[in-house]
């Protein structure tokens, strides 16, 4: 397998490909099974085709060959583009677009002047519905934030859904989304409390303000079922829209703090706290790997096992980074995995 510097691997795989990758680092390998080409169609995501070559998906940049002409950025690929392997030279590359089929050929239809742009919107790094599930969970630094609080609910209830009035004491605003404090995050080295995780559970809509002078939320939609002490935050981006490109974590050692949702165990698609963030050079589309070190046995206590090493297990990408704790996705998983253990770059951790 031929290899590339890694200052050229993080250029590409953060920004563009501008030149092509003199060789693959030994991580970077194909899978026996991979396919000749892939057709891109609506629906596909990054990750999903990267893993259908690679064994590791975040290398896909790094095995791109130089096809400025056709895709200046590997970053933003497009339905109806061919993906090639070429198994020779061991790179990815797409077809000329002369040897893709019209989708329009493919399809029945009437004779019609029809206009139909395949390459309008390129497919996303992530699925959506992963980043969707996601985005109900955000950090803050510090304690609860100080937000308006649902202190009852009109007519008397304890809890409450959507189409309920909910009572607020704090300051008024249009829209809101309806966040619930969990357990703060502490770091597992030092036992400081790092952040404080929000589920968002639902939205309100301002009404009014009655005459005690609380204010009156319409809760328009709801996760769960919605109790006093509730907190109302401004609404939360949308992570769907606005992932950036995936790219290696500078290298770092830290550890997983948390599993928010209250869970011993973490897998594929599951939501983690690492004791890690801005300040080591995390940010959001940072790639990380859960490494585990391998457990050998010795027969004879006399003659100790060299060191094991360490084996990834897990691949994170970070979805919000504070200074000093982040919020990653597990984008896919060997094993479960929980708190307290190790995480690395993926490049460190793919050795």
């Amino acid at each position: 397998m031929k290899k590339c510097s890694t200052a050229a691997v993080a250029l590409s795989l953060a920004l563009t490909l501008h030149a092509p990758c003199a060789e693959a680092g030994p991580q970077c390998i194909f899978l026996d099974a991979a396919p000749d080409s892939h057709r891109v169609v609506p629906g596909d995501t990054l990750w999903g085709i990267a893993g259908a070559f690679l064994a590791n998906p975040w290398c896909w940049p790094a095995v791109w060959a130089p096809n400025r002409g056709q895709i200046p950025d590997p970053h933003r690929i497009y339905p109806g583009q061919l993906i090639v392997f070429d198994r020779q030279q061991q790179r990815l590359g797409v077809a000329p677009a002369t040897a893709a089929p019209s989708v329009l050929a493919r399809q029945q239809r009437s004779p019609a002047a029809r206009s139909e742009s395949l390459r309008a919107t390129p497919i996303p790094a992530i699925d959506p519905a992963w980043l969707r599930a996601a985005a109900q969970l955000s950090l803050v630094a510090g304690g609860a934030p100080a937000s308006p609080r649902i202190v009852g609910f009109a007519d008397g209830r304890r809890i409450a859904a959507a189409g309920d009035t909910a009572l607020v004491d704090g300051k008024a605003a249009d829209r809101r989304d309806v966040v619930r404090p969990l357990p703060p995050i502490v770091d597992p080295d030092d036992g400081s409390v790092l952040a404080l995780p929000l589920r968002h559970v639902g939205q309100a809509e301002y009404v009014r303000t009655d005459e005690a002078g609380l204010a009156l939320y319409r809760i328009v939609a709801a996760r769960s079922e919605l109790v006093a002490g509730d907190l109302l935050a401004a609404p939360a981006p949308a992570l769907a829209e606005g992932m950036p490109s995936l790219h290696p974590a500078p290298p770092l050692e830290g550890r997983v703090a948390a599993i928010p949702d209250g869970r011993h165990w973490a897998a594929q698609r599951d939501l983690v706290a690492l004791n890690r963030g801005s300040r080591a050079g995390l940010r959001a589309g940072s790639l990380v790997a859960v490494v585990r070190q391998v457990r050998i046995t010795a027969h004879d206590p006399q003659h100790q096992p060299p060191p094991a090493p360490s084996t990834p297990i897990a691949t994170l990408v970070v979805l919000q980074a504070l200074e000093r704790v982040s919020l990653a996705l597990v984008l896919r998983s060997d094993d479960a995995f929980s708190v307290g253990e190790r995480v690395q770059s993926v490049e460190a951790g793919t050795q």
